[in-house]
């Protein structure tokens, strides 16, 4: 059997799809980008509205092989970053859970087993509480001291 993953060019649940067969190391799948296809779009591209936040799923290349244990210390301490995950009931940052908070959520923050010192982890916002405006505040209250 032969597995198609059919997928747009920036969609987080694509990229975290190729994530998951990666993973289970998936042998016999392809992956087939519709942009541009009209009938590839028709039959496949379907967009799921997500109310007030935006999710990423987030593949981040480094220099050097990251440790998973610095990576948490690093986003635990960020302004505006709160890990949110519990693995043992493989629950993850959600949209909802996003909602109405500034805070960027993260979580199901993983080695990528596909490439080298790479990391793949999972982003959801709240795009009307953290978006362009209050950046600005906060950059703001960083740069004149609160």
């Amino acid at each position: 059997m032969r597995l198609t993953l059919y997928q747009r060019d920036d969609c987080h649940l694509c990229d975290l799809a190729l994530g998951l067969l990666a993973e289970l190391r998936a042998p016999d799948f392809d992956s087939v980008f519709i942009d541009g296809d009209d009938a590839l779009e028709e039959r496949y591209g379907i967009r799921v509205p997500v109310l007030r936040a935006h999710s990423e799923a987030l593949n981040i290349e480094f220099e050097q092989e990251p440790d998973l244990d610095e990576v948490y210390r690093i986003l635990k301490a960020a302004p505006g970053v709160e890990v949110s995950e519990d693995r043992g009931n493989n629950r993850w940052p959600m949209p909802l859970d996003a909602s109405g908070r500034d805070p960027v959520l993260v979580g199901r923050v993983r080695k990528d087993l596909t490439q080298p010192k790479t990391l793949d982890l999972w982003v959801v916002g709240d795009q009307i509480r953290k978006g362009a405006a209050l950046n600005a505040v906060q950059i703001a209250e960083k740069l004149f001291g609160k």
